[in-house]
């Protein structure tokens, strides 16, 4: 298979639209104007051939560009102990593509991927959500605070 090489800003625009940052958290985390930050993410796309921020990140974890090791790994936790890899098998089990499971939490692929990979932790709210939307029960009183 043929990888291959982004630019550094490109590569940063990938790992951002993996972690799921919006345009404004972009835009401070770089110290760029959000224009900028957009003007980037078309750039992005069109380098990869796909059309969203999701395809793009998607094209990533295929071409080899984004790592999936963070997904495996076992100690990574949604929210104050609750392993991530419980709701990423549930999903997987329930054949729900990443698209469809942020679709039931009405939050982009992005969004979800960057939770699920353990980047970003999901709220209690979210987690509950979550995690009956894929009919996945917990002993809450075991993960409160």
């Amino acid at each position: 298979m043929i990888r291959p090489v982004l630019p550094r800003h490109l590569q940063d625009a990938l790992h951002d639209a993996a972690a799921g940052l919006t345009v404004a958290e972009e835009a401070a985390r770089h110290g760029m104007h959000p224009d900028s930050i957009k003007l980037r993410r078309r750039n992005l796309c069109r380098a990869l051939g796909v059309r969203s921020r999701e395809e793009a990140v998607a094209a990533g974890y295929r071409l080899g560009l984004l790592d999936l090791k963070p997904m495996a790994a076992p100690d990574v936790v949604l929210a104050d102990g609750v392993p991530v890899h419980v709701l990423v098998e549930a999903r997987t089990a329930a054949g729900l593509t990443l698209q469809q499971a942020a679709a039931l939490l009405g939050r982009s692929a992005g969004w979800l991927l960057s939770r699920e990979t353990g980047h970003y932790r999901f709220g209690w709210n979210e987690l509950r959500v979550y995690a009956q939307a894929l009919d996945v029960t917990f002993d809450w009183d075991v993960w409160s605070v």
